[in-house]
């Protein structure tokens, strides 16, 4: 569910990406526009890796190259789709692309030797005749060629998509993946159009506005497609009648794509009330030791097995946590205990508040009455998270504490 939602959110802002897009495009060139779109998001993004302390530094080079120049050039083609052709038949073009991954999807199971749904493939060829029903009246003379261009978009944003979905099942983040391949656009739009026209067109007052817009939008959109396309709906072919779902511990497998196996088990558990006779409580035990044997580590917010999942660093959330200990499922999806994950940890970082404090006292059982001091060592710890960017070890909030303590006493 949502996962969908976060796909819907997607589409209203690549609608809203094309309108400032063909706003634009009566001043810039198709290149340009890429190159606007995309210079802003990789330095949004950018500027939020360093202030959150990420690293961009990644293994899967190659599969970041591939998204990159598909994604590029599928947009770079849709962009001059969008300045010769009506907006809504340019979108209705661009939107091919799932017609083009079913296709793909059926190629590669004909090409295999495996079956395919029939229904499926009269569908598709359903789709594209309500295509081409869509271009026929609406074309004017001279219209053929961008509109063969802008249906050439849609098949590459497929394979974009394809490879989305494989960077995302290879545990690479949202961001990271978004990052790289704004940082293509801004490369391959600046060096294409610069090469092709010699000089960049002057921002105005009048035209700002359309690239502001269409840069906001389409990094937004960008990062909400990319999060909907990182787990597989494993679920939703369950519930349609699958028999079989192919899964691997933390989605470590011979076959990218697989679903996460805790993921998936829990899901049925606690959402549906389906008991697949595991043994739950060894989930987290499980994957981190076969991710020890393959030598990956885990990625520390990742759902059920990640070692971070836990924590708990808002006072907010650590003020509901010590209210509610008896019970913690007020604040938690599921009880941690269920999958033999170590359970809730107050943390203290820049985010913390006065009852992180308060428990991180009790931890340690050091007692303090006073007001005062609480928020005396609460300043501390944000001040000392933030200027480290990482969070504060009991060890050091307890050598913290007594300096305090010390200083007044």
């Amino acid at each position: 569910m949502i996962k969908s939602l976060w796909m819907l959110v997607a589409s209203l802002l690549f609608a809203l990406m094309a309108a400032f897009a063909r706003m634009g495009a009566s001043d810039f060139s198709a290149l340009e526009l890429v190159f606007y779109r995309s210079a802003f998001g990789a330095a949004v993004i950018a500027l939020w890796v360093w202030a959150q302390g990420f690293t961009l530094r990644t293994p899967l080079v190659r599969a970041h190259f591939m998204r990159s120049f598909l994604g590029t050039f599928a947009l770079t083609i849709w962009f001059y789709a969008i300045s010769k052709l009506p907006l809504g038949t340019a979108m209705t073009l661009n939107y091919t692309s799932p017609l083009y991954m079913a296709l793909i999807v059926i190629f590669l199971a004909v090409k295999n030797g495996e079956s395919f749904s029939r229904a499926s493939a009269a569908a598709v060829v359903l789709g594209f005749f309500g295509v081409t029903l869509v271009l026929k009246p609406e074309l004017s003379p001279g219209q053929t060629f961008p509109a063969l261009v802008g249906l050439t978009s849609g098949f590459f944003a497929a394979l974009a998509y394809f490879q989305i979905r494989q960077l995302s099942r290879m545990q690479e983040p949202e961001w990271r993946i978004v990052f790289y391949f704004t940082l293509f656009g801004t490369v391959w739009g600046l060096c294409g159009h610069l090469l092709l026209a010699g000089g960049m067109t002057p921002v105005t007052w009048d035209n700002a506005p359309a690239l502001l817009g269409m840069a906001v939008t389409a990094t937004g959109a960008q990062l909400a497609m990319t999060r909907s396309w990182g787990s597989a709906n494993t679920l939703l072919a369950l519930a349609a009648g699958a028999d079989v779902a192919h899964t691997t511990v933390s989605s470590l497998g011979e076959r990218s794509g697989n679903a996460s196996y805790e993921e998936v088990a829990l899901s049925l558990l606690c959402m549906y009330g389906v008991n697949l006779g595991l043994q739950y409580d060894k989930l987290y035990e499980t994957a981190q030791a076969i991710r020890k044997i393959a030598g990956i580590e885990d990625r520390p917010n990742r759902p059920i097995t990640g070692p971070c999942i836990s924590q708990i660093e808002s006072g907010i959330i650590a003020g509901w946590y010590k209210n509610c200990q008896d019970d913690p499922r007020e604040i938690l999806p599921y009880l941690y205990q269920l999958t033999g994950h170590p359970g809730p940890e107050i943390v203290l970082g820049k985010s913390s508040g006065i009852a992180s404090i308060e428990l991180a006292l009790d931890k340690l059982g050091l007692e303090c009455s006073s007001k005062e001091i609480k928020r005396e060592l609460l300043d501390e710890v944000k001040t000392l998270s933030a200027e480290r960017k990482a969070l504060i070890s009991l060890d050091e909030f307890q050598i913290l504490a007594q300096k305090i303590f010390a200083r007044n006493h």
